[in-house]
C-alpha cells in the first residue's frame, strides 16, 4: 500500500496522494526516515504543495535535523505567504536553535499579516526572545498592552513586573506584584520578586546612609578587621 506508484500515462496524482499519505502516517508512527523519505518523494512529484514541504520540515524538526526544517518551512511560506501554521512552524524551530533574530522577524511578521491571530501567544513568545536579548522596554511594551486588554492576566503582570526589575523601575514592578498578590496570593513567582524587591531596597538604603554620612564631612567608616579564629586565639594569649 505504501509502494511508490506512477501509472502508465505519466499521471502523477495518484503517487502523491499514496506518498502524502504515507508520510502523514509514517510521521504519527515516528518513523521519521521513513516520513522523511515519503515526503520527498511528494515534493519532487508536486513542489508546489506548500503543506507537503511544511510536514517534511516538521519530519526533519523532529529528527533533530534544523537547518533542512528551516529549508522546507521557508519553501512553504514561499509557496503561501499568508499561513500562519508555517509562520509559527519557523518561528519556533529558530527559537529552539537560538536563532533569535530570525524567530522575532517571523513572529513580528505574524502579528503583521494577522494582528489577531494568538497574539497573547505570539507576544509572550517575543517576550521570551527580547529577554534573551535584553530588551526589557519591549517586554514592558508588550505586557502593558495585555494587561489593558486583560487586567487579572497573571503571567503578563509577572512579566511586566521582572523586566521593571531588570530596567530598575522598583516602584512600578512592586506595584505589578503587589497586585499579582491581591489576585493570587500564593504566587511563587511573585512572592520571589517581592523578596528580592526588600533586598534591592535595603541594599538602596545602606547606600544612602553611607553616601550622606560621606557628603557630611565624616570620616571614612572604620574599617573591622577579622582576624582568624587561631590568630584570634594567639592574640588573647598574649593578654593574659
Amino acid at each position: 500500500i505504501y509502494g511508490f506508484v506512477v501509472n502508465s500515462s505519466g499521471d502523477k496524482s495518484l503517487a502523491t496522494i499514496i506518498n502524502g499519505t504515507k508520510g502523514k502516517t509514517l510521521l504519527e508512527q515516528g518513523d521519521l526516515d521513513g516520513a522523511i523519505e515519503a515526503y520527498k518523494q511528494y515534493v519532487k512529484l508536486n513542489p508546489s504543495n506548500a503543506d507537503a514541504h511544511n510536514n517534511l520540515g516538521i519530519a526533519y524538526t523532529k529528527k533533530n535535523k534544523p537547518d533542512e526544517a528551516i529549508i522546507e518551512v521557508k519553501e512553504a511560506i514561499r509557496l503561501s505567504p499568508d499561513s500562519m501554521d508555517f509562520h509559527e512552524n519557523l518561528a519556533n524551530i529558530c527559537l529552539n536553535q537560538g536563532k533569535l533574530d530570525e524567530a522575532e522577524e517571523t513572529f513580528e511578521e505574524m502579528l503583521r499579516i494577522n494582528p489577531d491571530y494568538q497574539t497573547k501567544n505570539i507576544l509572550n513568545a517575543l517576550n521570551i526572545i527580547y529577554s534573551k536579548k535584553g530588551m526589557y522596554d519591549k517586554i514592558i511594551e508588550n505586557c502593558r498592552w495585555l494587561i489593558g486588554i486583560e487586567p487579572a492576566d497573571i503571567d503578563s503582570r509577572n512579566n511586566l513586573a521582572a523586566a521593571c526589575y531588570e530596567k530598575g523601575l522598583y516602584g512600578e514592578a512592586k506595584l505589578q506584584v503587589n497586585r499579582i498578590l491581591e489576585i493570587d496570593s500564593n504566587n511563587t513567582k511573585a512572592q520571589e520578586l517581592l523578596k528580592k524587591l526588600k533586598t534591592t531596597e535595603a541594599e538602596e538604603v545602606s547606600e544612602k546612609k553611607q553616601a550622606a554620612f560621606i557628603r557630611d564631612g565624616s570620616s571614612t567608616p572604620p574599617i573591622f578587621i577579622k582576624f582568624p579564629l587561631q590568630e584570634t586565639e594567639a592574640r588573647a594569649d598574649e593578654y593574659n
